[in-house]
């Protein structure tokens, strides 16, 4: 760079300082409007949360910033209507970011799942619509910074954030909360992010920029800044999160480098002596500390089997990925075949792989991860490249912040409550290194001020429309709640209200299903149930649902061997398809074949879900019932042997002592039953088989 363009660079960083002319866009209503709406977003993302819906922190976070989306995006088309294209600072990384806004247009465009891409699922909410709202937000922070006391507000609303979320999190640690949580928030906070993996991961981030500032601004800031940067250690400490605990560890390598690079490198015997014994003296207290306990517990074999289906997933799709937020949708398809031993959780899924490289990679394909791999490269020698200028303590901090986040998310997951970090820092960068054209961006047209209340308006009515996803939200967790009560009628009314305010989830279609079977009104259920279907296919248990209903419907009308027990059967059957290798639809298809007199297909299913899966008893209740009905004994010997072989469970072996006792091998059904009888004093058809072989007479 010339020695002049760097004095036209130097000369325009001044030009934000200084008071606002008559005219110009810096101090105008537009600007101060958008920079308080950037303010009030950053701060809602921290600390929204809700207590009256299913999903009580992403989905408020998610409504709350796109609410104010729709407001910035008005006033930033106000503003370049009226003061032009001057306002937004200008630099290459608008190209990189564009780019990888593309990309998620265009594997949203070719993704298997339209709905998902779009939206999101229905925890994360990371579709497409996410990312064009932190798009909004990147602009709206180049746009809006432009002053000193711009940055503060920013800032301010930040550090307000944490600093609640930080307070909540102690009320939380000290088990004081009164909120009654689904998981035990004393042993690992989460504050109002409402994940103490995310949780802690806010907070790496927050002590790396507060550590940066402590080392590079000015002395009345550096003793806030080291208070800031220790307690936000001190939470990430407390929320146990081993990542966080590792990306502040590379934190200290990007604070040393700017150090180095501010002061140069002067170090004497006594200097490095006393330095290695503060990180040894550091990293054993880490490693005392809960995170560090966790890492050094941490088993690696779950963490590879997700690596490896999120691979499996990518290769199947390596252009253009899975659509954003998409690898809920490939999970099913690629999960291994003994997935729900090493998780040893039934039914899992995993919409996340704990890594950006892969998460980017599987969900817009190599497409994706080549625009957000270039533009965190350019963002971090952008600002390597701004520590020598006078924006340099901003630039550290920032650095520091953007670094750290990206380290923390390599074992991390994306969530609207930590993912606009990078955005929001590329933002700030944007404004901080960006070439402005003048000092000054005086109008270069007036607009009339009908035609842009007008705009606000429609804008602010437009925002008001979450509001409909936030109550269906909140219906649907009302219904969550009675189902297992079986209060029927609530069931079905909530459920019923949550449809008609936001029917595009499958959930609520399923939900209503499941009010309606309980009410035994089954014909409406199945259509529930279908619809659920038809808007998620990848989920099996809607398919299972389905199934279950359709089979009860072809049982009552004694229609075992005609067209609906056909459709019952293939509705099982896609189950399987949708999600091959977990035992629940494999079960469940053996059920409905079970009930449907299909006794061969009941047994193959019922013995293939035990293979999958051997710690569902009833899983053992169908294969026993199935094996005894089969015409052909030796089959049936032959498949419950091989049950027993894999599982020692009493209904298994009752169900072989019922086998023998058919074929007249007395003998056999007495060691069969005894151990049934040894296993579980208390099964009935056990003691009943074991009376029976044992009858006088009996070999």
């Amino acid at each position: 760079m010339s020695r002049a363009s760097r004095s036209r660079r130097s000369a325009s960083r001044r030009a934000r300082d200084v008071a606002p002319r008559t005219g110009d866009f810096s101090g105008s209503f537009a600007q101060q409007a958008l920079l308080w709406l950037v303010a009030l977003k950053l701060l809602g993302l921290i600390v929204v949360f809700s207590t009256v819906v299913q999903f009580g922190f992403d989905l408020p976070k998610s409504l709350w910033s796109k609410a104010l989306e729709w407001p910035m995006a008005a006033i930033l088309a106000i503003g370049l209507l009226r003061y032009g294209t001057a306002i937004v600072p200008r630099t290459r990384l608008h190209v990189l970011v564009a780019a990888f806004v593309a990309a998620n247009v265009v594997a949203t465009v070719f993704a298997p799942d339209t709905y998902v891409a779009l939206f999101g699922l229905p925890n994360r909410y990371l579709g497409l619509t996410y990312v064009a709202d932190m798009a909004v937000l990147y602009l709206g922070l180049a746009v809006a910074l432009r002053r000193r006391s711009d940055w503060l507000v920013v800032t301010a609303a930040v550090l307000i954030g944490a600093a609640v979320s930080l307070a909540y999190a102690t009320v939380q640690y000290l088990g004081l909360d009164p909120v009654r949580w689904g998981r035990d928030p004393q042993e690992r906070p989460f504050g109002t992010v409402g994940n103490p993996d995310m949780f802690g991961h806010f907070f790496a981030v927050l002590a790396a920029g507060a550590a940066a500032a402590a080392l590079f601004t000015g002395r009345r800031a550096r003793v806030v800044a080291a208070v800031v940067a220790a307690a936000a250690l001190a939470m990430v400490l407390v929320s146990g999160t081993r990542g966080a605990l590792l990306a502040d560890g590379g934190a200290l390598l990007v604070l040393a480098a700017l150090w180095v690079r501010a002061h140069g490198l002067r170090l004497s015997p006594r200097l490095v002596l006393g330095i290695a014994g503060a990180l040894l003296v550091a990293a054993l207290g880490a490693l005392a500390s809960p995170p560090g306990q966790r890492l050094l517990s941490a088993r690696v074999s779950d963490r590879v089997l997700l690596y490896e289906t999120t691979l499996r997933a990518f290769a199947a799709r390596p252009l253009f990925g899975w659509g954003p937020d998409g690898l809920g949708v490939a999970w099913p398809q690629f999960r291994g075949m003994h997935d729900e031993s090493v998780w040893q959780q039934p039914f899992l899924a995993i919409d996340q792989a704990h890594n950006w490289l892969l998460q980017t990679a599987v969900t817009t394909g190599a497409v994706g991860f080549l625009a957000l791999s270039a533009t965190i490269a350019a963002v971090s020698w952008t600002l390597w490249r701004s520590r020598a200028t006078p924006g340099g303590p901003a630039s550290a901090v920032l650095l520091a912040s953007y670094i750290t986040y990206w380290l923390g998310a390599l074992t991390s997951v994306e969530s609207v409550s930590v993912s606009w970090i990078p955005w929001a820092v590329t933002g700030a960068a944007v404004a901080l290194t960006g070439t402005r054209v003048a000092a000054t961006a005086p109008a270069v047209r007036r607009l009339p001020a009908a035609a842009e209340a007008l705009a606000l308006a429609g804008a602010l009515l437009v925002a008001l429309t979450g509001l409909n996803a936030y109550r269906a939200n909140g219906e649907i967790w009302y219904a969550t709640s009675a189902y297992p009560a079986g209060r029927a009628d609530e069931v079905v009314a909530r459920s019923s209200a949550a449809v008609a305010l936001d029917g595009g989830r499958a959930d609520y279609w399923n939900y209503r299903g499941l009010g309606r079977e309980q009410k035994q009104q089954l014909a409406a259920a199945t259509a529930d149930f279908t619809e659920a279907t038809a808007r998620a296919p990848f989920q099996s248990n809607y398919w299972i649902n389905l199934a279950r209903a359709r089979t009860t419907l072809a049982v009552a009308a004694g229609d075992t061997n005609g067209p609906a027990a056909a459709a019952a059967l293939e509705v099982a059957r896609r189950a399987t398809a949708a999600d091959p290798n977990v035992s629940a639809p494999h079960r469940a298809y053996a059920e409905t074949a079970l009930a449907l007199g299909r006794y061969d297909l009941a047994a193959e299913e019922a013995l293939h879900a035990l293979r999958l899966w051997t710690s569902d008893p009833r899983t053992d209740v169908v294969l026993a019932g199935a094996a005894t009905k089969l015409a052909d004994k030796d089959a049936a010997e032959r498949v419950l042997e091989a049950a027993v072989a894999l599982k020692d469970s009493a209904p298994l072996w009752a169900g072989l002592a019922q086998v023998r006792l058919d074929v007249g091998d007395f003998a056999g059904a007495r060691a069969a039953a005894s151990h049934a009888v040894l296993l579980d004093p208390t099964n009935a058809d056990a003691k009943r088989l074991l009376a029976l072989a044992s009858q006088p007479g009996s070999p």
